[in-house]
């Protein structure tokens, strides 16, 4: 959404349970794909309009974050 007004036409159709179920989604299919990109999931967890944190976050559930090994 490129404006904030927007995100009141958004609102009445977003379904929490149904931005949970995409998440949950993201995480089994990346489990499956070992390490591919699931896109299918991803698209439909912002087709619910998951926020970007939301995704993030659940992908950093999966794969963790990067730490630089010391020298």
């Amino acid at each position: 959404l490129r404006n904030p007004e927007d995100a009141e036409s958004v609102i009445p159709h977003l379904d929490i349970a149904e931005v949970e179920i995409a998440l949950g989604d993201i995480r089994e299919g990346l489990a499956v794909e070992l390490g591919e990109v699931a896109h299918q999931p991803l698209v439909d967890a912002v087709g619910q309009y998951a926020t970007l944190g939301e995704i993030c976050d659940t992908l950093r559930g999966v794969y963790g974050t990067y730490a630089e090994p010391e020298i």
